[in-house]
């Protein structure tokens, strides 16, 4: 499948008669390993896939449940429901129903609880899967017609989900990969069947070398635009010791590029190993060989995947010239989606948020001496400290707007490159995307949407601009948000940075530059 996660669409319809109805919104969530993660809860731990690494490794990939994210309720703290309890924990409110947590106080401003979070299915116990009896079966290959066990299983672990239960406590939803080194190859064609001595559900595997997905065989997923230059993908391990070693690769491996639609090779090469080099622990690089799998003579547009021999393939990719006009777009919209100082919800989006750090709801923003020049330079982690220690009585009431940044809801003008990259891309590409929607407020408006979306910050700075030109630095509130708090909700006290000569700067010229890009349309 192209698209997982959470995809919004947006439906029309036609009537009987011809009319057709206004736009409607909605959100749909594709979790194609869902049941797979979440088996623990009713029985057994089952693999989400197994994958080819190298001719003798396979990765069994198993996803140890979801989080069930708790959703926010309006609930009267002051009167609670008949049989509830509201207690103190930890200086927090705390709803009580039939002996077990129903939801955290998120704010002492308003009636709102949080529900706890919730973990589908279980922990799996890596130390007894990994010490289990493992066998690897197939009555058409004689290699293992009696059934073999591995030579090595090595285990990698990571969370893949966070949340808080009615405890108070963090729980987490844990991805798995466990790495069977193989005594022999594995044949094309033929059905492996692979148990775990109980401690997971049986699983087969079939290796096809034009279609099965390989994590070592990687690619952007974005895909390229017929006319790029240069195409390349990769075949590298996770890490050295896993995957290819560079002995292997020393002769190293052809590759086709198959068209997904039609299952015809379209194009073919040999691989090219990078040069090692001393980079190794100096960022988050590896020490894994390097192939890369160059193709960049294909310029059909298409959807395809690329397949090493013996190894597998990528994930489906595309070659599209509309390919960087989307994705300009979906940057756009996931940057609507992160306003501050605005409601979201129908028919802009299905995500339904109240409209948070806005002076007409309440939310006071007082000055702070503290610049964020100075908050860049702070080494000694005291940035916090030293914003409330300069705060002052003054109130900043247009201290709206910009975009949320992180998981927190500060907003910082750092944020205004993403105003300059708008305002190049439409000087760059006036006929390509001064002319595209993308369903925000704005839309429809005679500037161009890309540079509307940009002007959700360039304005909070503007609004915020002190008498004598200078400008501060962002809003930052006095801590990081609390575990149960949402952006609309926040206790905590919220300033505006000092005016200082850095955000003075990147002001003025994302303003000049804004200025030259907007100049056509209004």
């Amino acid at each position: 499948m192209a698209n997982t996660g959470f995809q919004t669409i947006f439906a029309k319809f036609q009537l009987s008669d011809g009319t057709e109805t206004s736009v409607s919104v909605t959100g749909v969530e594709i979790d194609p390993t869902f049941a797979a993660a979440t088996s623990s809860a009713t029985g057994t731990h089952a693999a989400s896939w197994v994958r080819p690494f190298s001719p003798t490794e396979l990765v069994v990939r198993v996803e140890a449940g979801r989080i069930e994210t708790g959703a926010l309720e309006a609930y009267n703290l002051s009167a609670p429901a008949s049989g509830d309890d509201v207690g103190n924990k930890n200086g927090q409110l705390v709803v009580e129903r039939d002996g077990s947590t129903y939801g955290f106080q998120v704010s002492q401003r308003t009636d709102v609880i949080r529900r706890p979070d919730q973990l589908i299915g279980t922990p799996l116990d890596a130390d007894a899967v990994t010490g289990a009896s493992w066998s690897i079966a197939a009555s058409d290959d004689p290699a293992y017609g009696e059934g073999q066990p591995p030579v090595q299983i090595r285990h990698m672990a990571r969370p893949a989900a966070l949340g808080t239960n009615g405890d108070g406590d963090r729980i987490s939803a844990v991805t798995h990969d466990l790495i069977l080194t193989l005594p022999n190859p594995l044949q094309r064609g033929v059905t492996y069947t692979l148990e775990a001595d109980g401690q997971l559900a049986t699983m087969t595997y079939r290796f096809e070398s034009d279609t099965t997905v390989s994590p070592a065989v990687r690619v952007n997923q974005v895909g390229f635009d017929p006319s790029d230059q240069l195409k390349v993908a990769y075949l590298s391990g996770w890490f050295d010791g896993i995957g290819l070693s560079a002995t292997e690769l020393s002769s190293t491996p052809g590759f086709q590029v198959i068209n997904a639609e039609t299952g015809q090779q379209v194009a073919q090469g040999t691989g090219t190993l990078r040069a090692a080099s001393d980079e190794l622990g100096k960022g988050d690089l590896t020490g894994s060989p390097v192939v890369e799998l160059d193709f960049s003579g294909l310029d059909e547009p298409g959807r395809y995947r690329l397949c090493v021999d013996q190894v597998g393939c990528s994930y489906e990719f595309a070659l599209d010239p509309n390919l960087w006009r989307e994705l300009t777009a979906t940057v756009a919209r996931a940057t609507y989606h992160q306003r501050s100082g605005t409601e979201l919800g129908a028919p802009f989006t299905p995500i339904s948020r109240p409209r948070p750090y806005h002076p007409e709801d309440g939310v006071v923003i007082n000055t702070s001496s503290y610049t964020l020049l100075q908050a860049q330079t702070e080494t000694n982690n005291t940035s916090f400290e030293a914003l409330t220690d300069g705060r002052g009585a003054e109130v900043v009431d247009s201290a709206w707007g910009g975009h949320f940044d992180a998981g927190d809801w500060d907003r910082r003008i750092n944020h205004l490159w993403y105003a300059r990259a708008a305002a190049q891309l439409v000087l760059a590409f006036p006929d390509r995307l001064a002319g595209d929607e993308y369903n925000i407020p704005e839309s429809g408006d005679a500037v161009p949407d890309l540079l509307d979306e940009a002007l959700w910050s360039v304005d909070l700075y503007r609004r915020m601009q002190t008498a004598d030109g200078a400008i501060r630095g962002g809003i930052e509130a006095t801590d990081h948000p609390p575990v149960n708090a949402a952006s609309w909700v926040d206790d905590l006290a919220v300033l505006a940075y000092g005016p200082d000569p850095f955000s003075s700067y990147i002001y003025a010229g994302a303003a000049a530059e804004m200025s030259v890009a907007l100049r056509p349309y209004d």
